[in-house]
Order: structure tokens, then sequence, then C-alpha cells
């Protein structure tokens, strides 16, 4: 395997472990000799659907109440996991030129 691949792969399992799901919650258990008993409540937070469109109030044009304020309706403008996955790509390019780095310097160390 070449180091692109590894310093790729690498990137990879970084990006997926940094936004990976989050669990928080209570737990406790507790064991005597061979019997372990245990509760609490546990969250799994996961990101949003890829195709959750993102909605935003935007003014139509028209007035209400007395002609005083400006009528406002639900418009879509995006998905809601855009930042997150600019985020992700960056984070990825980020790890990805590091890990190249850190291969390349440990290759030149065993050559020499």
């Amino acid at each position: 395997m070449n180091m692109d691949q590894i310093a790729h792969d690498l990137a990879v399992a970084y990006v997926n472990n940094r936004y990976g799901a989050e669990v928080t919650g209570e737990l406790s258990v507790q064991s005597i000799g061979d019997e372990v008993t245990g509760n609490g409540a546990v969250k799994t937070e996961r990101l949003p659907a890829a195709d959750k469109v993102k909605h935003k109030l935007t003014k139509t044009g028209e007035k209400v109440i007395f002609g005083l304020m400006d009528k406002r309706q639900l418009s879509a403008v995006g998905y809601v996991v855009d930042p997150i996955f600019e985020q992700m790509i960056d984070d990825y390019y980020v790890a990805y030129a590091r890990f190249h780095d850190l291969l390349q310097k440990r290759h030149a160390d065993t050559d020499a």
C-alpha cells in the first residue's frame, strides 16, 4: 500500500471518529462477584440527514396587520448539514496533509 492511500485511510478514520455519533447520559454499573447490574439512560446524537432542508423566514413583499408588518414565509435556503460537511472536508484535507507529512518523515528516518 502506498503512502497516499495510507494517509487517505488515516484521514477518513480521523474524520469518522471526529464526526461520529455522540453519546450522552448517565450509566451506573455495579458488580458483585460474577453478578453485574446497572441502570441509567443514554442518548445518541447523530448528524442530521444529508438531505434535510434548511429553512429561513423571508419577506413576501406583502403587508399584514393594517400594512404595518411584512408578511413572511418559510423558504428553503440549503441543507442543514452543509456547514458540517464543509468542515468535514476541511478537516479531511488538513488530516491527510498531516498524516502524509508524518509518513514521509517516518519513511525518511527508516531509509537513513
